[in-house]
């Protein structure tokens, strides 16, 4: 379903009318068909980014209104589809004290009651993210950041607590991490196959490669889909066919010693991606394991894992959520301070790191947590720790 609204995407940012998604009412909620409302001096403040704690960005502003009820979720009892309503900022749980007693302002569950009830409405988090490749492009316009940053960056500088990978956008994602030489190249191995498609566009096969070809490179315009290996390989099935049909247009071909060093790179890294899988395969059983308490197989698994993809920090993390569920705690302090090496900025394995040790340490893999994903390790943490890290505002 979709509606319209206007949409804060940050503080002191200006209102946007745009469309968005909503979904249907789920258990406890009321979708209403909004006849008019307002913004209030609270609002103002939200905009101001004065009351933050109230919303995160992007934000649909006017909590003051009236309207009609399209349609309730299960367990609904207090209104029907039809119903005219009005709208207030603060809910209500209508069994403590102060709800009790008619002050229902002042209901000691109201924040929490929020938190149970996620906003319904959605831009499918890709303008977040676009916006964020793009402000990554900004800090870093010649180079980029480096390959596989964005999570870091979107983790250090998100809007709101909403996890992604990825900037759901091929294009983007290569100039914010390889700056403008990774998206040229990314461009110039879809643009070339597409160029001698259309000038061998006879060929039936050619044709049908095309459509796969320029579908693809649309889509990964605007979607994440381009890393599933089952996508891409269809794309480069589609690049082959094309190539292959269109071979009179290189003139000569590859010399044997040319081909002698594709042939050798392409074992190395075949090579590499095998080491990698494997590496990959031993984390995730030995996570599965750990799950399922069986935890001296995920210390197995992971030693494995650390063995077969010795440049990642992912094997050691599991290693000592294993060594942790066996009690392990100084030789889980070890194997995370291993990761914290190889990884700096894997902010989980700074944030394990802090739960298996004592200050000073604690403090500082605390704070390393903080600077490379400052929400997720503000909800992570008790008051006197937000305090104590200056995480007391809505970071």
């Amino acid at each position: 379903m979709k509606t319209r609204a206007a949409v804060a995407h940050g503080p002191k940012s200006p209102l946007i009318i745009e469309t968005l998604d909503i979904r249907a009412p789920r258990s406890g909620e009321v979708l209403l068909r909004m006849v008019a409302t307002a913004l209030c001096h609270t609002d103002l403040a939200v905009l101001d980014g004065e009351k933050g704690g109230l919303g995160e960005f992007p934000i649909v502003v006017g909590h003051e209104g009236a309207g009609i009820v399209e349609a309730v979720g299960p367990d609904v009892q207090l209104v029907t589809a039809g119903d005219h309503v009005v709208l207030a900022a603060i809910p209500e749980c209508g069994t403590c004290n102060p709800c009790r007693s008619g002050t229902t302002n002042l209901c000691e569950r109201a924040f929490s009651l929020r938190q149970d009830f996620p906003t319904p409405l959605s831009l499918n988090g890709r303008p977040m993210l676009w916006r964020s490749a793009l402000a990554d492009v900004g800090d870093h316009p010649l180079l980029g950041s480096g390959s596989g940053t964005f999570e870091q960056y979107w983790n250090q500088h998100r809007p709101r607590n909403y996890v992604a990978r990825d900037a759901h956008s091929l294009y983007l994602e290569r100039l914010a991490e390889q700056g403008p030489v990774g998206l040229v190249l990314v461009l110039a191995l879809v643009l070339y196959p597409i160029w001698l498609a259309v000038r061998a566009r006879r060929d039936p096969v050619v044709l049908t490669a095309l459509g796969a070809l320029v579908a693809f490179a649309l889509h990964a315009g605007f979607d994440w889909d381009w890393e599933m290996p089952a996508v891409v390989c269809l794309a480069l099935v589609a690049i082959a066919a094309i190539l292959v049909s269109a071979r009179e247009e290189f003139p000569r071909p590859l010399s044997s010693s040319v081909r002698t060093g594709l042939v050798a790179v392409a074992v190395v890294l075949g090579v590499a991606a095998f080491a990698g899988g494997v590496g990959n395969q031993a984390i995730a059983s030995s996570v599965s394991a750990a799950g399922g308490g069986s935890y001296a197989k995920a210390e197995s698994e992971a030693r494995r894992a650390t063995s077969w993809a010795p440049w990642s920090d992912q094997g050691w993390v599991a290693l000592a959520a294993a060594l942790v569920g066996q009690g392990q705690r100084d030789e889980a302090a070890a194997a995370l301070r291993t990761a914290t090496r190889k990884d700096p900025v894997d902010w989980i394995a700074w944030r394990r790191l802090a739960d298996v040790t004592v200050d000073p340490e604690r403090i500082h893999a605390l704070r390393m947590s903080a600077k490379l994903n400052p929400k997720a390790t503000r909800r992570s943490l008790g008051h006197d720790d937000r305090v104590r890290l200056g995480l007391t505002g809505n970071q």
